[in-house]
């Protein structure tokens, strides 16, 4: 059984129940999402895959430091009240990670080096010490790298979102949308001339939503015939 796993940090912006509709709203379309991977509704619901949001908070409530929540569906029968099963239905999984200051000490270890690894306020070489000198861990540079990448792509996501509101969110979903597109023409280009392959089938393996399929294969095509 395949999982998808989204992982998305979270400021002190949001109220609770402000945060709670978007935990639940992102959730929703990791599940809905998956549709565009799919010709028919029935493929779709024969191939549904569970889907867990990971959602590192931090700057939680003094209550919630260093805690993990997990929010998933459990069946409840009339016919038994006093028992819950784990529902059939739990297709969207919440995870809150809190993440707490760290002038305390961590009562959990795995939230202590998740704490170090997303701090906004120390480089990589400090967060490397910290993690050898506190949890005797040593991590590739590659891993501590890609927790920056994350930091940075956090701001990314905020910078899209501004330029939605100035400039309008039709403008700001077209260049999304061309973003994506310029990515996976170049990754379909690149496969397709190193490993002499199709284009078609290509795309076909990445399951390419349908919007993206047309206009990759025409300018993977196009780019093609230019090299040759």
């Amino acid at each position: 059984m395949s999982i998808i796993v989204a992982i998305e940090g979270q400021g002190p912006q949001m109220s609770p129940d402000t945060l709670h509709n978007r935990q639940t709203y992102y959730s929703s379309r990791l599940v809905s999402d998956q549709a565009q991977y799919y010709s028919t509704k029935m493929e779709l619901y024969h191939n549904l895959e569970k889907t867990i949001a990971i959602w590192v908070k931090l700057s939680p409530k003094a209550t919630e430091r260093n805690t993990i929540i997990r929010d998933l569906r459990y069946r409840h029968s009339l016919a038994d009240p006093d028992t819950l099963i784990p529902s059939p239905l739990n297709k969207a999984e919440i995870i809150e990670i809190n993440i707490g200051p760290y002038d305390e000490e961590e009562k959990n270890e795995l939230l202590g080096i998740l704490d170090i690894l997303f701090s906004k306020d120390t480089d990589l070489k400090e967060k490397d010490n910290n993690l050898k000198g506190k949890y005797h861990i040593a991590l590739r540079s590659s891993i501590l790298r890609e927790t920056g990448k994350m930091g940075a792509l956090a701001e990314e996501f905020e910078l899209y979102g501004n330029e939605c509101e100035e400039n309008g969110f039709d403008k700001g979903r077209q260049s999304e949308f061309q973003e994506s597109l310029d990515y996976y023409i170049q990754q379909v280009y690149e496969i397709v001339i190193n490993e002499s392959v199709t284009p078609e089938s290509i795309v076909e393996q990445m399951r390419l939503p349908p919007k993206y399929r047309i206009p990759v294969l025409d300018a993977v095509k196009a780019k093609i015939s230019v090299h040759y």
